[in-house]
């Protein structure tokens, strides 16, 4: 994430973190690049993918506003930016496999029913294909 996360006013992933965890994370800052730890816990990944989520959602909301209230002019700056880290999210989606696109644009970016995912796989299936598409997410963020 490096210095997209500091354009969009983003924290770094090292402060979604607490106690040693985050110091650990934040100690890997080199330049502008973030590199995550191999050994980050599936708990943790997932943690970021959620904040990213949320982060998300939070920017089309913003982006929306400003369109219906014919405020873009007067918030063009922040409008940028939020449309800059949407298109990053959307283009990365773009790069993974159709089970991860589901399940990252389903399950972390839009608001749906916790089990919505019971339509198209088995509470089984979906934990571990949720799994291997936040992996996918997260490498191809290239962080």
């Amino acid at each position: 994430m490096g210095s997209w996360t500091r354009n969009y006013g983003i924290p770094e992933v090292g402060e979604l973190f607490s106690g040693n965890q985050g110091s650990l994370y934040k100690e890997q800052l080199k330049g502008d690049c973030i590199m995550i730890d191999r050994s980050l816990t599936d708990a943790g990944k997932e943690k970021i993918v959620r904040y990213i989520g949320d982060i998300y959602q939070r920017s089309r909301k913003r982006m929306d506003i400003y369109t219906f209230q014919n405020g873009i002019r007067e918030n063009q700056k922040t409008y940028n930016c939020d449309q800059g880290l949407v298109h990053l999210i959307d283009r990365t989606l773009a790069d993974c496999t159709a089970d991860t696109r589901c399940i990252i644009r389903r399950h972390y970016l839009e608001n749906n029913d916790p089990d919505w995912f019971l339509s198209y796989f088995a509470r089984s299936t979906f934990y571990r294909l949720r799994k291997l598409a936040v992996q996918e997410f997260i490498r191809c963020l290239d962080i």
